[in-house]
């Protein structure tokens, strides 16, 4: 191999492992562009998958032409490029496992106080509302009930879960709850309680001492 060929090697092989690297460094983005509400949770979920997919791809055709007399990095052979895709691809499904906890860090760390106060403020509103219209233990709260600042501050419309106001037994005070997500990751604001007594394993901020933020499965 001559000098120049070796050269170009090297720059590609540069190239190479640093495009996987920062593939797999931008995974640890998508839970925070969710937590902003840039995107939805199913973009999240496909853009780690896309992220596995090119990092992995990467390692396969890398090892399709590399030339048997190419010089190996160490076991059996792997290149220095197969070797870094190798632990990029380690990297992304680690970060994608950690998703819901990076959400909601992110969704922690980002939020302003403001944002918060807004957010109880409005909670309060939808049970003056919904209250007096409750039958004998419940009442549903539909999309339509929400207001516009929670497609700002709390999650897409399109990824509303469910609601609803409910008679708590022992108190005059509903319970009220707007759900956001999936059973793989579901978040949003519930006053009245404790969300972990409904969802065990979530994750809650205390907006006030009626109001939390959780973000839980299920």
């Amino acid at each position: 191999m001559t000098t120049t060929s070796r050269l170009v090697s090297a720059r590609g092989t540069v190239l190479a492992s640093s495009l996987m690297l920062a593939i797999s460094l931008l995974s640890a983005a998508w839970p925070y562009c969710s937590a902003r509400v840039w995107i939805a949770l199913p973009t999240e979920r496909s853009l780690y998958g896309l992220s596995l997919l090119t990092v992995f791809s990467g390692v396969l055709a890398n090892r399709a032409v590399r030339a048997p007399t190419r010089a190996s990095f160490w076991w059996r052979g792997t290149s220095v490029v197969e070797a870094v895709g190798l632990l990029a691809t380690v990297a992304v499904v680690a970060l994608w496992s950690h998703s819901n906890d990076l959400f909601f860090y992110w969704v922690k760390r980002s939020t302003p106080a403001s944002a918060w106060s807004l957010l109880a403020k409005e909670m309060n509103e939808i049970t003056a509302g919904k209250a007096p219209q409750m039958g004998a233990d419940s009442i549903r709260i539909s999309s339509r009930d929400l207001p516009g600042y929670f497609d700002q501050a709390l999650g897409k419309r399109a990824e509303f879960y469910y609601g609803f106001v409910a008679k708590q037994k022992g108190t005059l005070e509903p319970i009220t709850a707007v759900v956001y997500g999936y059973k793989s990751r579901c978040w949003g604001l519930y006053r009245g309680g404790d969300p972990r007594i409904r969802w065990p394993d979530a994750k809650v901020i205390r907006l006030n001492s009626t109001t939390s933020y959780f973000e839980a499965t299920g």
